[in-house]
């Protein structure tokens, strides 16, 4: 059926069009009548459509004339459908507007583009059928969403650029992470291949190591500024020494094992304020060539096994409970101290007759000399230190020099004397002999009294 519009002189929309006289809306409902007057209808294709058997009509409708009071397309619930194209002019925006939803709806895949130089969403998004839905479900697909403002609930908020970084963080490599800022739990420890820890002056690395390859497992702790010296301490919180630091090194039993288990304990103990080593199994010293020393831990013996035992600080000395090796190398006893005073370095002692385990001072010209007192003050009728043998500093008698080779034997009481050669055999005075000098020491004049070395020997 033929279909006359208005002119081209006038604009479209403002003159009802001519229509053949038939009584009717050309046989058309007035939905389409009303379409067809607003359009620009081109029948180019009005042959009868091979799917529907009906005609079909390409229409552009411009609206670009109506009254900006009309300017708005009122659907008033009816269906846009098989649109092509819905487009404003250049320089002009296209709104839709919905009072209740907006639906978008596709057979297929929904693809909704934004082909603009910037797009900006100024509602919130929801998908209609399911608001528990997230962005990027099977149900909407977004290929970019450019965000001006946060990522946010309404209660925590995330820049963009704060999100990037996070997800960098956690999914480049090949390269460093600048910084984890927070402490990291997991409920299973973290893997690594090798772990690295750098502070401003030194960097430290933890990784397996190539010595004693094979079944022995090791973990190795590197420095990695050369040059640098490297040391691993264990502190207390506080630092006062009041706290114990202690490394273990478990030889049985695991971090879970509630029996079982003995160890090797190296550190600071707060009480009584000393540094301990305490193995809880038999300890053994060694090196390339053996075991040099082994402690018992039940009995606490102790075996040189190779070697010897050599000290060379003239300051120190070996001691046990009874006797000791002093420092200038003489071997010393402990006898109680029965002298009725303090013990004075040097003097001559003998043992007491008047109780067990003690000394007192020699008598003049005594043939029963057993040692001399080690140290000043020792108190009366306290465990004194006596030398025996070896070599002993010995107190002279008033103004008497010591020479180098000279006899030595009592004299006065508690003191000694010296000559130049031993007593005759057979004499009172051999029985009398303590040892000879090693040390010349001049005589102080009268009043004085010297002590002088001499390595000790009774006869």
């Amino acid at each position: 059926m033929p279909f006359f519009g208005q002119s081209r002189g006038r604009g479209l929309g403002k003159t009802r069009p001519r229509v053949l006289k038939t009584g009717d809306k050309m046989g058309l409902p007035w939905d389409a009548y009303y379409v067809l007057t607003k359009a620009n209808a081109r029948l180019t294709n009005s042959k009868i459509h091979p799917n529907s058997g009906a005609p079909d009509y390409d229409i552009e409708h411009n609206v670009s004339d109506l009254n900006p009071a009309d300017a708005n397309l009122d659907m008033n619930g009816n269906d846009i459908l098989n649109v092509d194209v819905l487009q404003g002019v250049a320089a002009s925006n296209l709104d839709i507007k919905s009072f209740g939803t907006l639906s978008f709806y596709a057979s297929g895949a929904l693809n909704i583009s934004c082909n603009l130089n910037d797009a900006a969403f100024n509602a919130n998004l929801f998908p209609f059928f399911d608001n528990t839905r997230d962005l990027g479900k099977s149900d909407t697909r977004w290929r970019n969403a450019y965000i001006l403002g946060n990522l946010s609930d309404g209660t925590f908020s995330l820049t963009v650029a704060n999100a990037w970084l996070a997800y960098w963080h956690v999914t480049s490599t090949g390269t460093n992470h600048t910084y984890i800022d927070q402490d990291v739990t997991t409920s299973a420890g973290p893997s690594f291949d090798t772990l690295t820890i750098t502070d401003p002056t030194v960097a430290w690395k933890f990784t397996k190591t190539l010595i004693d390859v094979g079944t022995n497992t090791q973990l190795g702790l590197q420095s990695q500024t050369s040059g640098a010296a490297t040391r691993f301490g264990l502190f207390s919180k506080d630092g006062d020494g009041t706290d114990n630091v202690f490394l273990h090194i478990w030889g049985a039993g695991t971090p879970t094992d509630a029996t079982g288990q003995h160890r090797m304990s190296l550190g600071w103990a707060k009480t009584p304020q000393k540094y301990r080593l305490t193995p809880e199994k038999d300890f053994e010293f060694t090196n390339s060539a053996g075991t040099i020393y082994e402690i018992s831990n039940t009995t606490g013996d102790t075996v040189f096994s190779l070697g010897n035992l050599t000290v060379t600080n003239a300051a120190k000395e070996i001691a046990q409970v009874n006797c000791k090796m002093t420092t200038i190398g003489g071997f010393a006893i402990s006898l109680t101290n029965r002298t009725g005073a303090n013990t004075v370095q040097g003097q001559l002692v003998k043992a007491d007759t008047a109780g067990d385990e003690g000394a007192i001072l020699t008598g003049g010209a005594d043939d029963e000399c057993i040692g001399v007192f080690l140290d000043n003050g020792t108190p009366d009728d306290s465990s004194a230190w006596i030398v025996v043998a070896g070599i002993a500093n010995v107190l002279f008698n008033d103004n008497t020099a010591a020479v180098r080779g000279n006899w030595v034997g009592t004299g006065t009481a508690g003191l000694a004397r010296t000559q130049a050669s031993p007593p005759a055999l057979g004499i009172a005075s051999h029985f009398e002999e303590i040892g000879h000098c090693i040390q010349n020491v001049d005589a102080g004049g009268g009043g004085t009294f010297i002590l002088a070395r001499c390595v000790l020997h009774f006869n």
